[in-house]
């Protein structure tokens, strides 16, 4: 058994497709195919069932890849580790962030790129669960996500900021004369929102059980730039969170009304696996964030 086959099963779980898969590890098909059998010969065990085309991991396979991805991260901390000492890091850092806090997450990406040159970064937009276990099954190395929720005893936690919620509704319609609204009052508009399986809506939902209202929700999306253009290009109005707006700011023909009666506020971190020793491409990233955190209470207070 080497690193490489290790890579390829990795490479072959992730694009589910031995072309895909070989193109990404840049090797021939045959060779890719040739090196995952001799990891299943070595193991004695099939790790991929296989028709005229890939189908998937075994339940052998799930298992093997589990700890193949362990000892890869393993891997690339011990390289990074010694480009460290050569004082120059190295890597590329996979950050997950939940929609809200995408605008967020360049605050520290851009800065921690310009601190390290010679290392690159991913950000993708994920569900809190998904952020989870891409930590858990080492697919991610950070991500940035909502602290109320319950998290595994093996993700570490460091506080970013706290999440407020404002409704953006369209500029010549609905409660015109007003400077504030409350949560009631915006469960009575058209409502375009996250979709389910979104923590973000969960806590909107929550809000809404709690104050005993019932929204009509006509319209759900993923991205919260598209709840953005329904509410500038139509009748609907959403609810979008405070520093998202703040960074981005409120689209053209749309205003943004501070959300009331409650006002809620969720706690926003950096999440990592609780590993030692740590990767330095996530103790690098942790400090940056350390160093710009106070920055964020500040553009949060003006």
């Amino acid at each position: 058994m080497d690193i490489k086959q290790l890579k390829f099963l990795d490479a072959l779980a992730q694009e589910e497709h031995f072309g895909r898969a070989a193109s990404r590890c840049h090797v021939s098909q045959p060779t890719l195919s040739l090196r995952i059998r001799q990891l299943e010969e070595e193991l004695g065990v099939p790790l991929i069932y296989r028709g005229n085309r890939f189908e998937s991991l075994t339940p052998e396979g799930q298992r093997v890849l589990a700890w193949a991805r362990r000892l890869l991260a393993n891997y690339d901390g011990l390289y990074q580790d010694v480009a460290l000492l050569r004082g120059h890091l190295s890597g590329r850092l996979r950050l997950g962030a939940v929609p809200s806090a995408l605008a967020f997450a360049a605050r520290l990406t851009a800065p921690f790129l310009n601190d390290y040159g010679q290392v690159t970064a991913i950000s993708k937009s994920m569900s809190a669960d998904e952020i989870e276990q891409g930590l858990e099954g080492f697919s991610l190395d950070v991500g940035i996500s909502y602290l109320s929720r319950s998290l595994s005893d093996t993700v570490c936690t460091l506080p970013l900021y706290q999440e407020g919620y404002v409704a953006l509704l369209p500029q010549h319609e609905y409660f015109t004369d007003r400077e504030s609204i409350s949560w009631c009052e915006v469960a009575t508009l058209p409502l375009c929102l996250l979709t389910k399986g979104m923590h973000n809506r969960q806590i909107i939902e929550d809000v809404f059980a709690e104050v005993g209202c019932h929204p009509d929700i006509l319209f759900e999306s993923n991205s919260i730039l598209t709840l953005y253009t329904h509410v500038q290009n139509g009748h609907w109005a959403t609810i979008a969170p405070n520093f998202h707006a703040r960074l981005l700011g409120v689209p053209d023909g749309v205003r943004a009304l501070p959300l009331t009666h409650p006002e809620l506020l969720q706690p926003v971190g950096l999440i990592w696996r609780d590993m030692q020793p740590l990767s330095p491409l996530v103790e690098a990233f942790k400090q940056v964030a350390i160093t710009h955190s106070a920055n964020i209470e500040k553009l949060l207070a003006t």
